[in-house]
């Protein structure tokens, strides 16, 4: 996939476990999905939404990153999500939310996956998020299932969650805040309705989206060191402005400062 369009036939030289539900495309187009991009997203954002879609259909994390969809209901949220999970197929796919990776045995549901995707996670206060950095960098990691001896693993899934609000934390470091990448759905669907629209007339574009996804995913470095920033190209004025949100809604102490202190840098009581 990194320099051919063309298939081959099954081969040992190339080992997987991973098998999409379609046949591959390259010539395919999906023109409703870029119509319903174009109708739910700002024009920054279009660039950065189809890296999120290649970079989910990849086995492995390399980047060490998570993806926040994030907006007010009914504004294309859940539509973006699903169309991940039919790009990569059920059984790629595992849902464990933010709140079940910290439960004993909530992470183990994403061993041999390559997507774990949430729609509509709550805005609880995440007292912990030792696990979810353990999930984006690569480590290994212990598992227990039950009735069974436990073991270590590394996951091979990219997370992508989906909420109305940003989740805060009690992580005041500037990693965590980095491993995201956030893409905020400002529009509302009732505001900017597509006549006819349904998202069950996407699935036949499937093809067509894999392959206008695959083709964002050559263009992201994905050796390790890549700055995230740079490799997702997040220097538009959405994103920009979606990561000064995440890093305000996720770190109270962070947006206290901000709000508290002068340009001068001396503090401004309110």
């Amino acid at each position: 996939w990194r320099t051919m369009n063309e298939t081959q036939s099954h081969s040992p030289k190339h080992l997987s476990t991973t098998q999409f539900p379609y046949a591959w495309d390259s010539e395919a187009t999906c023109p409703k999905f870029d119509h319903w991009l174009e109708t739910m997203l700002e024009p920054d954002q279009i660039t950065l939404a189809w890296k999120i879609l290649g970079y989910m259909m990849l086995s492995g994390n390399p980047l060490q990153s998570a993806f926040l969809l994030y907006g007010k209901g009914s504004n294309g949220k859940s539509t973006f999500a699903h169309v991940i999970e039919h790009l990569v197929g059920d059984p790629n796919v595992s849902a464990v939310s933010l709140k079940e990776l910290n439960e004993r045995f909530g992470t183990s549901d994403i061993i041999g996956k390559i997507a774990n995707v949430v729609g509509d996670i709550d805005s609880e206060y995440q007292m912990s998020t030792a696990t979810i950095k353990q999930v984006t960098g690569g480590d290994a990691i212990r598992f227990e299932r039950k009735g069974r001896d436990g073991f270590r693993a590394v996951l091979w899934a990219t997370c992508l969650f989906s909420a109305n609000k940003i989740p805060g934390t009690s992580d005041r470091s500037e990693g965590y805040a980095e491993r995201w990448v956030p893409l905020h759905f400002k529009r509302k669907a009732s505001e900017h309705k597509i006549e006819g629209f349904a998202e069950e007339n996407l699935w036949e574009e499937i093809p067509g989206i894999a392959a206008k996804a695959v083709k964002a995913l050559r263009t992201i470095p994905l050796h390790r060191g890549s700055e995230r920033a740079a490799a997702f190209d997040l220097t538009s004025e959405s994103a920009v402005e979606a990561m000064e949100e995440f890093r305000e809604a996720s770190n109270s102490v962070y947006d206290w400062v901000k709000n508290h202190t002068a340009a001068s840098g001396d503090p401004v009581m309110k």
